[in-house]
């Protein structure tokens, strides 16, 4: 006689926390509130300051690795509603808060913008869904574009981790790399054939259609997070000391530096958005 007892669901097991992850996280944040708020005298981290819009860049790389650590084995069991919900109240009620917060940034938006517009935005903000307007994008609260982006990767990720990943570190590195190209082909084509017949250089304060498309719409930054989650894999599948590791987040950082001050200076606003964001690897600072 079959025993009617049901079988217990087990919970996956944590992840052990990284905490040297965390730490470059709240670096980061750190120097894009800088960034935001530039004070005087910086001295020699002016150029680190002054470039600080790049670090978004890596946040999005480092959701797609965080997001493959947490949840890349449970591959085709992955719950897709209990994954979006668990996303949801981790976001969304801190978001709705600052929207509430920041109501008073609902006059200037009227005045702004044309009345067709703003209530556009005004329906598509609470969604989260303003990332993909980009006339629309810095709607209301500036900064949450970013959020409408990391929306709509999460949204994709459940499909994401079940494709077939490479499982040999060489074509994960590989991989990384399409992604890096992949992620410099807009910026490129926008450079070469100017398509708003621009006469100055670009910059932080440039702002076309195309160019806040570019900025900040989700699809320029999907190549960024698909290389976290490739990052992820190559975490997993590679062996690397202390020792090792150390030696490797010390060359890192001193290529970065002299990218900061020797070659930045002489890059476009684009390509340098572009090239920096796979230069900040999670992955020699994760254990």
């Amino acid at each position: 006689m079959a025993s009617s007892a049901t079988t217990p669901l087990v919970k996956p097991a944590r992840k052990p926390p990284l905490p040297a992850l965390t730490g470059i996280r709240t670096l980061l944040a750190f120097n894009i509130v800088l960034f935001h708020f530039t004070p005087p005298h910086l001295g020699p981290l002016r150029p680190f300051v002054e470039h600080g819009f790049v670090f978004v860049n890596v946040f999005f790389l480092i959701s797609g690795f965080i997001l493959s650590y947490n949840y890349f084995d449970r591959g085709a069991s992955l719950n897709k509603r209990d994954f979006w919900f668990a996303r949801f109240s981790r976001l969304y009620p801190v978001y709705l808060l600052v929207l509430i917060i920041s109501v008073k940034m609902l006059e200037i938006e009227w005045h702004a913008r044309s009345h067709s517009e703003f209530w556009q935005g005004l329906f598509l903000s609470p969604l989260l869904l303003q990332g993909w307007s980009p006339s629309l994008a810095t709607f209301w609260n500036t900064v949450a574009w970013t959020l409408s982006c990391e929306i709509a990767f999460y949204a994709v990720f459940p499909w994401l981790i079940r494709l077939p990943w490479p499982r040999k570190p060489s074509r994960l590195i590989l991989l990384i790399g399409m992604f890096w190209i992949i992620n410099m082909v807009p910026s490129d084509l926008y450079l070469l054939t100017n398509p708003d017949h621009l006469s100055g250089p670009i910059d932080r304060y440039t702002s076309t259609t195309l160019i806040r498309f570019l900025k900040y719409t989700p699809l320029p930054y999907a190549a960024t997070f698909l290389a976290g989650i490739a990052l992820s894999r190559l975490q997993l599948l590679t062996e690397i000391t202390e020792r090792q590791r150390l030696a490797i987040a010390a060359a890192a950082l001193t290529a970065l530096g002299l990218f900061f001050y020797l070659v930045s200076p002489h890059i476009s606003y684009l390509d340098f958005t572009a090239v920096f964001s796979f230069h900040s690897s999670p992955f020699w600072s994760s254990a």
